[in-house]
């Protein structure tokens, strides 16, 4: 997953942002993931469960879809890397094999984060819950707080084990739809100050 013209620390800031949306706008309207259940490492990484992709000889695509209302052309290019088996984990939970490898945990956590990711909104490595009424603090009608969670699977000398971390994000209350209006509402003009108009991510 690529943008032309960002490169280093610029184009990791940009596929975390919305690298994983624009994942799942891809993989839900190419042709070649119909029938097939695809998830991300809410990084740049796909994984596809059985049958594998028939890719084309030259699986380059420029792919240019909205997310959170502005246009955006992602570079992807897919890339067949490995053949994951996960059922060495019914194995170790029946005592039919010892061990259970790091590449095994990962790949089950991130099909873990993406059967989260229906019910709750993602947000870097955490979940939060958008769907419900936010709760204010100090009666401000400018701010609000979501509940969320990060949860991750680990080896443990039970098993494999989840943790969950609590989480709490400030969110800005959807009234404001650009920094513009939102520094103005605390400040007042500061049209001389702010030529940034962009929408609120």
């Amino acid at each position: 997953l690529n943008k032309d013209g960002l490169q280093g620390d610029d184009k990791e800031r940009w596929v975390k942002r919305i690298g994983v949306d624009i994942v799942r706008a891809f993989v839900s309207e190419y042709p070649i993931f119909k029938g097939k259940l695809a998830f991300t490492d809410f990084k740049k990484n796909l994984y596809v469960i059985n049958p594998p992709l028939d890719l084309p000889k030259n699986p380059q695509f420029e792919f240019k879809t909205q997310i959170n209302g502005r246009n955006e052309t992602a570079i992807i290019t897919l890339k067949h890397v490995a053949d994951i088996n996960l059922g060495n984990i019914n194995k170790f939970y029946t005592n039919k094999s010892k061990e259970v490898s790091e590449v095994e945990i990962q790949v089950l956590n991130n099909l873990v984060n993406y059967t989260v990711s229906k019910i709750f909104s993602p947000y870097g490595r955490g979940f939060f819950d958008t769907k419900t009424d936010p709760f204010k603090a100090n009666s401000n009608d400018k701010f609000s707080f979501v509940r969320g969670f990060v949860n991750s699977i680990r080896l443990t000398q039970c098993g494999l084990s989840m943790n969950l971390h609590l989480k709490t994000a400030i969110i800005i209350t959807p009234s404001y739809k650009t920094l513009h209006s939102l520094l103005e509402s605390q400040f007042g003009d500061v049209s001389n100050l702010v030529r940034d108009n962009r929408a609120l991510k």
